[in-house]
Parts: structure tokens; C-alpha cells; sequence
């Protein structure tokens, strides 16, 4: 299993979304040469926030970040993966600090 994150960089409507996808490794097809079988377990997506947002103590918004918690809990031990651009270096720093499990 290994969990994999594509992180919108805004919760704008008109934004790409976040998306966080479970997947399995099933075995492989060989017959003139071997290649994965990958299988899609669960996945998360969403136009939101990375964290929650709460307006006078009250959650508001809850951010994709607990999509992320909620697939880390369901697969535990497997990866979370991230590709990182430039771009994403702040955002890798929030996601690690809002997770109990390493990405």
C-alpha cells in the first residue's frame, strides 16, 4: 500500500483539486515484460484548505489535511508520498506539522 498527495494550492472554487489516493500493489503481468498492477483503494478529494479554519473557537472549514489523517488511519504503515515543486516547499512543512504520520 502507499498513500499519494496531490496538493491544490488554493481552496478557490475555480482551483485544482486536493487529492490524496490509497493504493495496492497487486502483482505483475508478465508476459514480454513485467509492469505493476496497481490498484486504487480509496481515495480523498476536495477544493479546501490544508488546515481547518475556525472563526471564533468553531470549526468552520475542515481542512484536507484530516482527508489525509483519515487515510493514514485506515492504511497504517504504508507511505505518503508527495511530489514537491518549489512552489509546495511551505506547504510540505504545514502538512508534516499538522500529521501524526510522516509524509
Amino acid at each position: 500500500m502507499v498513500i499519494g498527495i496531490d496538493l491544490a494550492h488554493t481552496s478557490k472554487k475555480s482551483s485544482d483539486w486536493s487529492v490524496a489516493v490509497a493504493m495496492r500493489c497487486t502483482g505483475y503481468y508478465d508476459h514480454d515484460r513485467s509492469l505493476p498492477i496497481v490498484t486504487l483503494a480509496d481515495m480523498r478529494r476536495r477544493q479546501a484548505r490544508l488546515a481547518d479554519v475556525y472563526r471564533d473557537g468553531v470549526l468552520v472549514e475542515r481542512g484536507f489535511s484530516r482527508d489525509v489523517s483519515e487515510l493514514q488511519s485506515l492504511y497504517p504503515g504504508a507511505p505518503t508520498v508527495m511530489y514537491v515543486s518549489g512552489r509546495d516547499d511551505s506547504m510540505l512543512d504545514l502538512m508534516a506539522a499538522l500529521r501524526t504520520a510522516p509524509i
